[in-house]
């Protein structure tokens, strides 16, 4: 009452009018400004808080109050900030990743970029490589256990075009990839037996059975290639007998055997496969017939000579 008369307050003065509620509203709002820098002194940021709030609503221009609230939001962002990193730094100690993610995030919201933030997602992207490492490798071991070697090869070469320092993976490549070659090539042999006739494949696949029975932990699947290779081998390298017939003035050659001259009637040996059988004569088109020979089977009468003339 004294402040308002000390203004002279006269009707129609409204910057006096104005002046005395102010004046009511800090003398009403003195006990929550003098509760929020208590609580403010006392660390309580989240009571200082809502008290100095509460008297910017009824005196929005009190400084105090306006500065004392923004002293506790900083505070109170520096509290939130220590608790999400702590959480998140007790849930990696804990492995509980998906926590500590959380918690990392929520600190990172608060002071992006922060060193120790930056720290703690790195050593969580760290743990994470390694629990998925431990996965691929488990992964990879099944594979090798169940010989799919050429799998097992393309996930050591998949973590080393990631990070080509792992030496678990640099041995398990070397390892792996020789026995998929391996396993491959026999497979190879098994598919096409046809392919045995020819001697350097027949040289090949004792080759490969000699580098398969050397193997100290060969499998149950390479023991059978072996076996199936080693049953197929004998019976192309055991001669088939064949008849060819002609009229005596054909000259008959057989490639990769070599001339037979001209003859009407005439039989030779040959180890299984596929042959071409050319006849020629002066004057006449040449002829060329195909002859397949299967392991242990005698094939029909081979007739070749030449008719047609030039």
């Amino acid at each position: 009452q004294a402040f308002a008369l000390a203004l002279r307050i006269e009707p129609g003065n409204a910057a006096a009018q104005a002046a005395a509620r102010r004046a009511g509203n800090l003398e009403s709002a003195l006990p929550a400004l003098a509760e929020g820098e208590t609580a403010l002194a006392g660390g309580d940021n989240t009571r200082a808080i809502v008290a100095l709030q509460s008297v910017l609503a009824s005196d929005p221009q009190n400084q105090r109050a306006r500065e004392g609230l923004a002293r506790a939001r900083a505070a109170g962002g520096d509290d939130h900030y220590a608790r999400a990193l702590g959480e998140g730094q007790a849930a990696l100690r804990d492995g509980r990743l998906s926590d500590a993610r959380d918690a990392f995030d929520r600190a990172n919201a608060l002071r992006p970029q922060a060193p120790e933030v930056q720290a703690g997602l790195q050593q969580l992207a760290a743990v994470n490589v390694s629990d998925d490492t431990a996965a691929v490798r488990a992964r990879i071991a099944t594979l090798e256990a169940q010989e799919r070697w050429a799998e097992a090869r393309s996930e050591y070469e998949t973590l080393l075009r990631g990070d080509a320092s792992l030496q678990f993976a640099r041995d398990g490549l070397a390892r792996a990839k020789p026995r998929a070659e391996l396993g491959a090539a026999l497979q190879r042999l098994i598919d096409q037996p046809e392919r045995l006739a020819a001697n350097e494949v027949r040289d090949e696949a004792q080759s490969l059975l000699q580098r398969a029975r050397a193997l100290p932990t060969a499998g149950p699947v390479l023991r059978s290639q072996v076996s199936r290779v080693e049953l197929l081998l004998p019976d192309f390298a055991k001669p088939v007998r064949v008849v060819l017939e002609s009229d005596g003035l054909t000259a008959v050659t057989v490639r990769r055997v070599g001339p037979l001259g001209s003859f009407a009637h005439q039989e030779v040996e040959l180890k299984p496969g596929t042959y071409a059988v050319v006849g020629t004569r002066a004057g006449y088109r040449d002829v060329r017939r195909e002859l397949v020979i299967a392991p242990g089977q005698v094939p029909p009468v081979l007739s070749i000579r030449c008719v047609d003339p030039i």
